[in-house]
């Protein structure tokens, strides 16, 4: 397990690295970084939540949204 969260801070760390390598230093200044880093998780999660969820059937209350979260 510790193997994995160590490739997952690495790769966390040369992800942010260069996001803003690639940016210009007013983009920096104002925040432009970190929302393009949000939206890549954003999408990253989406993505892995419409795909784990595309073969359960729907819920019928709310205490089975609350039990598959």
């Amino acid at each position: 397990m510790a193997e994995c969260e160590t490739l997952f801070l690495l790769f966390h760390k040369e992800m942010v690295t260069g996001i803003y390598k690639s940016t210009e230093q007013g983009e920096v200044e104002n925040g432009r970084c970190i929302t393009k880093l949000e939206n890549m998780d954003f999408r990253g999660g989406k993505g892995l939540i419409e795909r784990v969820t595309k073969d359960i059937t729907r819920f019928k209350d709310e205490s089975d949204i609350l039990k598959f979260i």
